[in-house]
């Protein structure tokens, strides 16, 4: 449907470049208007960027989906599969839900981090820039990873770990696994949003 049929749709962000990507059932093309509660996937080889201006934007691997929605008053991006990658300005726009964990920047400055929801179900989060809070769901508790780190936690991990003071890279915390990014891995995040 046109946008001018659609009762007063709310636009979240701009697809700003995609390939192999579809919305809903219609195949993207390189450019498109993202809608509230829109699903976003992407095939084999596929990747899409999407533009939130002002708040920031993300970028979605291959076979990766993704729904994008507002809820109570913040940008979520609801991931069922796949990687995403998000780069937020001075806002904590878009949080990242993934099913047992919410992930959004620590502060609000400039924060570059990745999500991934494994086909085992485990969940990897990766601070590039700036710190991370992944809260549980459930729980309400956070984790504070801290920028240069990234968490490994698998579908089995029971509970949130306290955030270590000072930080412990590479320590084992919980049946989570916290340890350092390496340099390629941390441009690999920054290309990915290129």
């Amino acid at each position: 449907l046109p946008l001018t049929a659609l009762p007063d749709p709310v636009i979240l962000g701009t697809i700003v470049g995609s390939e192999g990507a579809s919305l809903g059932d219609v195949a993207v093309p390189n450019t498109a208007t993202l809608l509230n509660n829109a699903l976003l996937t992407t095939g084999p080889q596929g990747k899409a960027l999407v533009d939130f201006s002002p708040a920031g934007r993300a970028t979605l691997m291959e076979n990766t989906s993704v729904r994008f929605r507002r809820e109570a008053g913040r940008l979520v991006a609801e991931i069922s599969s796949g990687e995403i990658v998000v780069e937020t300005g001075h806002s904590q726009d878009p949080a990242v839900l993934a099913p047992r964990y919410k992930i959004t920047p620590a502060k609000r400055d400039k924060t570059i981090y990745y999500v991934a929801l494994m086909p085992d179900r485990s969940t990897v989060v990766a601070a590039q820039h700036g710190g991370v809070a992944i809260t549980g769901t459930q729980s309400g508790q956070a984790y504070i990873l801290p920028q240069g780190q990234y968490a490994s936690i698998p579908a089995s991990a029971s509970r949130v770990p306290r955030s270590p003071l000072p930080p412990k890279p590479k320590a084992s915390t919980g049946t989570w696994h916290i340890g350092s990014l390496s340099h390629a891995a941390s441009i690999g995040l920054t290309g990915a949003l290129g």
